[in-house]
């Protein structure tokens, strides 16, 4: 496979218009040098239907795209009542009609790839392998329905007992969808190192959740912050071909400050790109 270098890439936010606690406003992001944004679907709104929807983001939708920024994903609501991985099927079935709107939605932007999390938490040891396979059988359908629509479903991998919560294991979720692919989010991984996850997973990492923590929980710091090797990471993802966006999912930032942060993780990359050929 051929490799991609970081400068390829372009750079991207997660945008959350209804967050009370975001600094990042549209017109900002647009201005600071983004390329992308990915719009996040707040889980706490109470009319999650279509209709619901598109009351609520279509307004940020159209004012991103009159912008000029590419909308590069969907995340799709999260949490304990959205939980495509419950063992009770009709509860199961009754999320996955509300996923069923969410996709039809996506489908009018013509978004290209739509993030979900395999599960919410806590996941019992004794009930983990029947939540493996209930989470499946809720991507499979979910997968028809986005091919239906001609986008990409990406399953991000996800912290503590999460199902996802490692390569091993994202890899077991998705072996029977080929179509699915993932989202690595390096600020989850609490099992492995983030470059080892973007190795073992490869050319199946679609896109991208980037930030820093301190290796015990998730704390969706700016790079640099924490005990994550960047270059490490920039390596392995330029090794795999990597080719969408880096997209940033910080807490508490403005966007000059996180096109800041990229532009001095792309002058270290190359830095240490040079000083590795030179001492060949």
């Amino acid at each position: 496979m051929k490799g991609t270098h970081p400068s390829e890439w372009r750079v991207g936010t997660s945008y959350d218009p209804y967050d009370p606690n975001a600094e990042l406003k549209l017109n900002e992001i647009k201005e600071a040098g983004f390329d992308y944004i990915e719009l996040v679907l707040s889980s706490s709104h109470q009319d999650l239907n279509l209709e619901g929807l598109r009351e609520k983001f279509n307004p940020s939708m159209e004012f991103a795209r009159n912008l000029g920024l590419n909308i590069w994903s969907v995340h799709l609501p999260f949490g304990d009542s959205w939980d495509i991985s419950i063992l009770d099927l009709e509860k199961r079935n009754e999320i996955l009609e509300y996923h069923y709107e969410w996709i039809k939605w996506v489908s009018e932007w013509n978004v290209n790839k739509v993030i979900i999390h395999p599960s919410f938490e806590p996941i019992l040891d004794q009930q983990r392998l029947d939540r493996i396979q209930a989470c499946r059988q809720s991507l499979a359908k979910l997968n028809e329905k986005a091919k239906q629509f001609g986008f990409e479903i990406c399953v991000e991998c996800l912290p503590r007992t999460c199902l996802g919560n490692s390569s091993t294991e994202i890899k077991n979720i998705i072996k029977n969808n080929e179509e699915l692919g993932v989202c690595c989010d390096v600020n989850h991984l609490l099992n492995e190192k983030p470059e080892d996850f973007i190795i073992e997973l490869g050319s199946k990492i679609s896109t991208l959740h980037m930030s820093d923590y301190d290796g015990i929980d998730e704390k969706h710091w700016m790079p640099g912050r924490g005990i994550i090797n960047w270059m490490k990471v920039l390596r392995a993802l330029s090794n795999t071909g990597y080719k969408g966006p880096f997209m940033f999912e910080v807490s508490n930032a403005n966007a000059k400050q996180m096109i800041s942060c990229w532009r001095d993780l792309l002058q270290a990359y190359e830095k240490k790109s040079n000083l590795l050929s030179f001492t060949k």
